[in-house]
């Protein structure tokens, strides 16, 4: 099918995958960025980089949204921008990705979420002859289940400078989130919110609320964009303007004269000139979506609104209801995973679920719920499978074994009087064919019982543990070694169980 716009060339798909994924250490915490806890220096051995923790112990965090953008749309040019541990998406995606944009790990500097993009398509595209009219940016830390394809078209339809996604939250988190009111919603007289949005799924925003917990709204900026080359254009350097000096000054403007501003743009020549910043380095005024650049839309007209008659302007929302999730912190990852397995998830925990690829081959557990598995895969007849189950390939499930409500990934021993519940092992990274050093791991659990926990690599050899002070866990450290009173463990070289129990 082809894209029903009038525009020649596809979007390109930009993916923002710089993240340090910092509330999910030590999962994420590669031997480079090692931290100290007690004066013990951690790390994960086996850290994978946000977008790549493989859900469900084999696909990528970040694939099934990327692949259903490029599909829908029909995209032949990707980008991906990086900043921590950019050499695995470059190992795991070589060939399919055009450009791998990552200025920030070159120059040791945070470009932040705008300027991480602009330095790469001023530098790539820009002045190319093949340039896109739009661009479709994800995050690559979310989940999501939502039709780019009506998303896209509406954004071109309405001739767009910009569109974002809207994806409703519990009300008691929208402080975690930005937040938007929307022309034609409905302010609920009783409770002072805006609710009464359902059927309206693309309509103009009018204000933008970055993390506020007093926002009217729930409707949640989801970290999906489309952004017009236009905008691009408008916000890369100084934009001069005409505006009534009765309007406040926004705090990336400069007076020029009577009626007359300069708005500094993400790489401004302004504070370049006058050294305030350097060549590569982005305004800090101005280099952000959610916190300067969608609010300054709004506010800003004058720079924003149509110069000419088929210009792009405005900016949009579209309300999804399918699934959606940020899985940023330990226990959002592990919910996550059992959410796969329930079929059932995201904010409200009733979105559909059951699309997220799985292994291909099912038989029934001893409860008769599915069991998935994968590849070479050899289970005891005296072990207990409890589905819904999900074990990776290469994965060996010995005798008086329990596997009970889990994700097992690929790799892993399940040896003698074992018992998982509850739980999610991940895979070495070898296994997502990322380069591993896995000499001071096992994944093997033998005579062990562990419920409700996410287990991010093998454990030690040599057997040495310390524990994460995470969810008012308790330990102690002796000569060295962790005494564990409360909580978690993992190991002094690899992270290994976050949020759970082991006996």
């Amino acid at each position: 099918m082809k894209v029903s716009t009038g525009y020649k060339k596809p979007p390109m798909l930009v993916v923002l995958a710089g993240g340090l994924g910092s509330r999910l250490a030590p999962i994420t915490i590669c031997e480079k960025s090692s931290q100290k806890i007690s004066g013990t220096r951690i790390y994960n051995s086996n850290a994978f980089p946000k977008p790549l923790l493989p859900l469900g112990g084999m696909i990528p965090l970040m694939q099934p949204l990327i692949d259903t953008i490029k599909s829908e749309c029909e995209i032949d040019r990707t980008a991906m921008v990086l900043m921590y541990m950019p050499e695995d998406f470059r190992q795991y995606y070589g060939n399919s990705v055009e450009y791998f944009w990552d200025h920030q790990v070159e120059r040791n500097v945070n470009l932040d979420t705008a300027g991480c993009i602009l330095e790469g398509w001023n530098s790539d595209i820009r002045g190319s002859l093949d340039i896109p009219a739009n661009y479709i940016i994800p995050s690559g830390d979310i989940r999501a289940k939502i039709n780019t394809r009506e998303m896209y078209d509406l954004h071109v339809k309405n001739n767009a400078l910009a569109t974002i996604a809207l994806a409703p939250v519990q009300w008691h988190e929208v402080g975690r989130f930005g937040t938007v009111v929307r022309e034609g919603d409905i302010r609920d007289i009783n409770t002072d919110r805006f609710s009464l949005y359902l059927g309206q799924k693309f309509s103009r925003i009018l204000e933008f609320k970055e993390k506020t917990p007093h926002s009217p709204s729930n409707l949640n900026n989801a970290s999906i964009y489309i952004i017009s080359k236009r905008l691009f254009d408008l916000i890369v350097d100084d934009v001069d303007f005409l505006i009534d000096d009765s309007f406040p000054h926004r705090p990336n403007e400069i007076k020029l004269s009577e009626g007359r501003r300069k708005r500094l743009g993400v790489f401004s020549s302004y504070l370049k000139g006058e050294g305030l910043i350097k060549k590569g380095q982005v305004n800090p005024n101005f280099s952000d979506w959610g916190r300067h650049i969608f609010p300054d839309i709004i506010e800003r007209p004058q720079i924003y609104g149509q110069q000419e008659a088929n210009d792009p302007e405005g900016l949009y929302g579209f309300v999804f209801d399918g699934l959606w999730s940020d899985d940023g912190t330990k226990l959002a990852l592990w919910r996550s995973n059992m959410e796969l397995l329930a079929g059932m998830g995201g904010v409200f925990g009733n979105s559909d679920f059951s699309w997220w690829p799985k292994p291909e081959n099912i038989i029934k557990g001893n409860n008769g719920l599915p069991v998935w598995y994968g590849n070479n895969v050899k289970i005891s007849k005296s072990s207990t499978l409890l589905g819904p189950t999900i074990i990776g390939d290469n994965v060996t499930i010995e005798d008086n074994s329990i596997v009970a409500s889990s994700v097992i990934g690929s790799g892993w021993t399940i040896a003698y009087g074992s018992e998982i519940t509850s739980s999610a092992l991940y895979p070495d990274r070898k296994f997502l064919g990322l380069v591993a050093d896995n000499r001071h791991l096992e994944y093997s659990v033998k005579n062990k019982q562990i419920y409700g926990s996410l287990i991010g690599s093998g454990f030690p050899k040599n057997g040495s543990v310390f524990l994460v002070p995470n969810s008012g866990a308790k330990f102690s450290f002796s000569d060295g070694i962790a005494r564990i009173e409360k909580g978690v463990i993992v190991a002094t070289d690899s992270m290994l169980i976050i949020d759970g129990f082991i006996q």
